[in-house]
């Protein structure tokens, strides 16, 4: 399928020039003498007092080496938010365009459809395994439709889609709109990553994050790979320092300690307290279902999502209550903490209430 994003972006994205430094136009090696940002020379210290690289290198050369992906089809933003943001604002027209999303799903899809001022469809997932309906998917797609999004493992179910399906229904999809697959939890499933099928798949963007295997949510790090004229039309949009000094310092040093064979290790550790606590929480009375995972949390039905949030608010442990979403009512989201922190949990849940 050939493809050319452009076709799908908002015309005065496709006709804007972007915002360029000057500092982009050149090479850290032949960069000596700082004068073109109107940053503080004196008295300052060195390495806070310039304007850091507006996709910086080592991060990019890291990310690009990891996934195995060009230069070209990676952008880098401040958390994965970042990324879904440049793509509303590249593809979306305001009173216009509209994105799909499968509920219940992330919610900031929708959050930033609405800041975007585009509406949101809905192809919810089906029955208690929430799994995908791609008939709906395709019946929901309209002549605006732009971005689908579906994530993978999904939040806050916690279940998979097979990569099989997902480029099964890019390709149905075709130049219609763009997937936007959302990894932020591929790591903890034993479902592949769709990276690989960016190359071949030019409707594809997959999103991921260092917030959550990689143990780096602090500091912000996200990122899109898909092909080159979606990621030309980002880029257009980014802000001109996205990503902060301190930032690209702190994560490179973790990066670099963490090797493939840790990160697995640290995946299959989660999985393994994910499992304990699960198989605990189902011998509670009060406990109707724990839905299977394949992330780092587990979604779990109670009697009383209210009862179980003021019991663990009183231990100083806070979980997310999704009642409030489609087809959660009374559903906990917990996430997997430390074996410590789950056998607090564990003794909130059953400790006798006071009168």
């Amino acid at each position: 399928m050939t493809f050319d994003a452009t076709i799908l972006a908002r015309p005065a994205i496709v006709s804007m020039k972007a915002y360029e430094s000057a500092r982009s136009q050149m090479t850290a090696s032949t960069a000596q003498i700082y004068m073109d940002a109107n940053e503080l020379a004196h008295d300052a210290q060195e390495d806070l007092a310039r304007y850091p690289d507006p996709q910086p290198r080592e991060l990019v050369t890291f990310v690009t080496q990891r996934f195995a992906v060009p230069q070209s089809q990676l952008f880098l933003g401040a958390g994965v938010d970042d990324a879904i943001d440049a793509l509303l604002r590249v593809f979306c027209e305001a009173g216009q365009d509209n994105i799909l999303i499968t509920p219940p799903t992330y919610g900031f899809y929708s959050v930033a459809a609405a800041i975007q001022g585009c509406g949101v469809r809905e192809a919810p997932l089906r029955g208690e395994s929430f799994d995908l309906d791609e008939v709906q998917i395709l019946k929901s797609l309209d002549a605006n439709t732009k971005l689908v999004f579906v994530c993978n493992p999904n939040n806050p179910t916690g279940n998979t889609f097979s990569s099989d399906r997902l480029l099964r229904l890019a390709r149905e999809i075709g130049e219609r709109a763009l997937l936007v697959v959302d990894e932020a939890y591929i790591e903890f499933s034993r479902e592949r990553s769709l990276v690989a099928a960016v190359a071949s798949t030019p409707n594809l963007v997959v999103l991921r994050t260092l917030s959550k295997a990689w143990g780096l949510a602090g500091v912000r790090l996200g990122s899109a790979i898909a092909g080159e004229s979606v990621i030309k039309l980002m880029h257009k949009v980014r802000a001109p320092y996205p990503i902060a000094r301190p930032a690209v310092a702190a994560a490179s040093a973790a990066l670099l300690q963490l090797s493939p064979a840790a990160l697995t290790a640290r995946t299959l550790a989660v999985a393994a307290e994910r499992e304990r606590l699960g198989a605990r929480l189902r011998e509670l009375d009060f406990v109707l279902k724990v839905y299977p995972s394949e992330a780092n949390f587990i979604l779990v039905r109670v009697k009383s999502a209210r009862d179980v949030m003021q019991r663990t608010a009183a231990r100083g442990i806070i979980l997310r209550n999704r009642s409030n979403e489609r087809g959660l009512a009374d559903c906990v989201r917990i996430s997997i903490g430390t074996r410590r922190d789950n056998d607090a949990l564990l003794e909130a849940l059953t400790a006798e209430v006071q009168p």
